[in-house]
């Protein structure tokens, strides 16, 4: 598996983000109190805010050197993003918003093998009774796995969650946290998940960086940090569990 590496640093209003992370083999959990920076990072990532330096790399592919004046599309990232809201068109069908995200891909397929495809990773989550309901009518833990569907469908090459549990309820939340949990450890593309809950941290990822004020403050495993906590957000999140 390739890993999704970046070392960034640019001010977006008052908030001045400078940051190194590294997914390793698996799924890197970036948890921080509100107004860290952590959907800041994301977007910084994705290519929808500049840093001002940096360099941002999946594998070999360079997304982003500023050193040598190479910024790659937002389009062209290939990325797959669910944000907090999930990000689905009220007024289309489940199918049709993972046919959506095929038909923004630049491989030109028709309409019929985007139907197939779209079929496809929808039955692979287990989705295919939601096929023909409107996605304002679905549940939010629904939502959430069709929104997963719709990143999965373009094949990207890194996965990106912001709050992936955050608009759930608590039982929602529950299953959808172990639904994902599981599904993560089964993917064999680098992963990165934005969480402010200790819960969803400890559960979601095999390795955590912690954000506080726009910088990583510390960095690595769950166990790692609960023996050594570097700051006293850290020794907070740690003993809330």
């Amino acid at each position: 598996m390739n890993s999704l590496q970046a070392v960034v640093a640019g001010r977006i209003g008052a908030l001045y983000v400078d940051a190194q992370i590294d997914t390793g083999d698996g799924t890197l959990v970036i948890v921080g109190p509100n107004g860290a920076g952590k959907t800041t990072l994301l977007l910084m990532l994705l290519g929808i805010r500049r840093p001002h330096s940096g360099r941002i790399t999946v594998g070999e592919s360079k997304l982003l050197d500023t050193a040598a004046n190479l910024e790659v599309a937002v389009e062209n990232r290939r990325l797959g993003y669910v944000p907090q809201d999930y990000g689905l068109f009220p007024h289309l069908t489940v199918l049709e918003n993972v046919e959506f995200a095929l038909e923004c891909d630049s491989t030109g397929r028709q309409r019929k093998s985007r139907r197939i495809e779209a079929e496809a990773i929808l039955d692979h989550l287990d989705l295919m009774e939601l096929t023909a309901r409107q996605s304002s009518e679905l549940s939010g833990g629904e939502k959430q796995k069709v929104a997963l569907a719709r990143a999965l469908a373009a094949k990207p090459q890194a996965l990106l969650l912001d709050e992936p549990l955050g608009a759930l309820d608590v039982a929602a939340r529950h299953d959808v946290r172990l639904f994902l949990a599981a599904y993560l450890k089964k993917l064999d593309i680098p992963a990165i998940v934005v969480t402010h809950d200790p819960n969803e941290a400890r559960t979601l990822g095999d390795r955590l960086a912690v954000l506080e004020a726009g910088r990583i403050a510390q960095a690595g495993t769950w166990e790692e940090l609960c023996e050594q906590p570097a700051t006293t957000f850290v020794q907070q999140l740690v003993s809330r569990m």
